[in-house]
């Protein structure tokens, strides 16, 4: 098998699809982080945010690929085979999801993307154990990120759909966030669309022993275009999100090559932190994205309440002054909570529904467009 079809695991000396993933990651117009709640996950009860931002960025500038977290709630509907997920399924028992983990003092949650990801504690891992994802045929190559931790344990990776097998990844050592990059194995399979099995890959994570913890995977089509990285969870609060490490959050960051953030908190928080402590959270957060030199927008969201909206706003204003980060200022560009009631903006007494959601992910996507290095004079 030639090496760039290998995975890059200790048993082998190449770096090239490490250092093919990176050049891909490095050529893109812009990998943009979004995040953190279901304002920006689909909190309508579908990813109408998630797929109208991709298909947007797809239809004007390509579609570079996305992050894909593993977490109790992923189910996947995708509207074409050629670029997207098919299926995730598992295989065997004795996983649990990190997100169902209530302790954020747990050292799953700190050591987690975004309290995100599932684990095997070493007791439940018979041979055969794991999780699969069958993927689009456009994509070409993937960043599987894990925790390394002392005394961890190993996985298998490989593509039994092309019979590519692959050695097993150790997560023994220092504790830190660790990847693995594999190249998708395909060669000339005919490829009928709308027929999963000869459209796709089908990656397996499996043969799991010991204690493991996989939090989710970079896809890349390869393409120089954007990719999204959505590492938002629904009812998540900016005061648990700092709680994952920082070291975590940032190397996520470098990883993925982020250069765009689009950051939407809050919402969660209110009634459990005072504004100060609201602007303390916020501003660290912040803090370590610009430290990365990564172009950084804040949103103000609609709370549900006049109240609600009012007791962050001045804080919102403050941490982007200080980091010098654009605001994306939703009351004032479309109007306060009750007129998105008389207007149908809402899917619920929380979320907009899939009208609005199109709307807030265009001018999102525009905001990015017209930021990128590439620019493009039909688009500004």
């Amino acid at each position: 098998m030639p090496l760039e079809k290998m995975i890059c695991g200790d048993n082998y000396t190449t770096e090239l699809i490490k250092d093919n993933i990176n050049g891909l990651i490095e050529s893109n117009d812009a990998v943009i982080l979004i995040g953190i709640d279901s304002l920006t996950s689909g909190g309508s009860g579908d990813s109408s945010f998630n797929g109208y931002m991709q298909n947007f960025m797809r239809g004007v500038r390509g579609f570079g690929g996305l992050y894909l977290p593993f977490a109790s709630f992923m189910e996947f509907a995708p509207d074409d085979y050629s670029y997207n997920l098919c299926s995730v399924y598992s295989l065997g028992s004795g996983r649990s999801w990190v997100d169902s983990i209530s302790d954020w003092s747990d050292e799953r949650r700190i050591n987690s993307i975004n309290g995100l990801g599932f684990y095997y504690d070493g007791t439940q891992n018979p041979t055969g154990n794991g999780f699969g994802v069958n993927i689009g045929f456009k994509y070409t190559k993937i960043r599987l990120f894990y925790r390394q931790h002392p005394g961890g344990g190993t996985f298998n990776i490989d593509q039994p759909t092309y019979g590519q097998s692959y050695t097993e990844v150790d997560t023994s050592g220092v504790e830190s966030l660790q990847y693995v990059d594999v190249s998708l194995y395909r060669d000339d399979v005919p490829v009928e669309p709308g027929t999963i099995n000869n459209v796709g890959y089908n990656l397996r994570i499996n043969d799991v022993s010991g204690d493991v913890q996989i939090h989710g995977c970079l896809i890349l089509t390869g393409d120089k275009a954007p990719v999204i990285v959505n590492d938002a969870r629904a009812g998540r609060k900016l005061s648990d999100y700092v709680k994952v490490s920082e070291s975590v959050r940032g190397d996520f960051l470098d990883y993925c090559g982020v250069t765009h953030s689009i950051f939407n908190a809050g919402t969660n928080d209110t009634g459990t932190s005072t504004p100060e402590v609201f602007e303390s959270n916020l501003s660290g957060a912040i803090n370590l994205i610009t430290s990365k030199n990564i172009k950084s927008y804040i949103v103000i969201p609609n709370y549900n309440s006049t109240e609600a909206t009012l007791q962050y706003r001045q804080n919102y204003i403050n941490v982007a002054t200080q980091f010098n980060c654009d605001i994306y200022d939703t009351p004032s560009l479309w109007g306060d909570y009750s007129t998105f009631v008389n207007n149908g903006w809402m899917a619920d007494s929380t979320h907009p529904n899939d009208f609005f959601t199109r709307k807030l992910g265009q001018d999102y996507s525009n905001m990015i467009v017209n930021a990128s290095k590439y620019e493009d004079p039909e688009l500004l």
